[in-house]
């Protein structure tokens, strides 16, 4: 099994119009037929709306496959890819190796912190691993297929992580990002 982290990134003002398309056009016509929803969550400021959505997939075959079925549905196209791509600054997408998953962070309440963790080479293994056995089992663990396999990403409700020295001479950047669940 696979993981799809996508991350849009939206000036505010575009951000009612993508979401509407989100909710009435793309999940009605994707439903989880091509990848089953695991989250969404945002990230918003004066600047900038970041809005993530997992998807989960049985390999990145599936996904291969599913992804060139969607796209020859019809209305994906011209009902709400046509809408929704004006409307998106930014794209970042991220496949992810699912370590452990805590199923009640995906529709959890209150915030949570995507935590990300850039690792010297070769050591994103012994990362995970330390943050496997210091992590509450309400902290879900993936590694990073790509664009970087030396990173590690969790997501809890707290970015509170007390390393060991080895670790920590091994994570080179922490990157946290306070998310606010969405539900659709």
């Amino acid at each position: 099994m696979i993981h799809e982290l996508r991350e849009y990134r939206l000036l505010p003002e575009k951000w009612p119009v993508y979401f509407d398309l989100f909710q009435r056009v793309c999940m009605p016509l994707r439903g989880n037929e091509y990848g089953r929803l695991r989250g969404t969550w945002l990230e918003q400021d004066s600047r900038q709306v970041r809005f993530f959505h997992l998807w989960e997939y049985e390999s990145l075959d599936a996904r291969a496959r599913l992804r060139v079925a969607l796209a020859e549905k019809p209305g994906w196209r011209e009902d709400f890819l046509a809408h929704a791509a004006p409307q998106i600054h930014r794209q970042h997408l991220r496949i992810l190796n699912p370590q452990r998953i805590a199923e009640d962070l995906m529709t959890g309440e209150g915030d949570f912190h995507l935590v990300r963790y850039g690792c010297d080479v070769g050591r994103a293994n012994a990362v995970r691993a330390e943050l496997e056995d210091i992590c509450s089992p309400e902290t879900s663990i993936w590694t990073m297929e790509f664009p970087d396999p030396n990173q590690v990403l969790t997501l809890s409700a707290s970015a509170e992580i007390e390393f060991s020295e080895e670790a920590r001479r091994s994570v080179q950047s922490i990157e946290v990002t306070r998310l606010r669940p969405l539900a659709l």
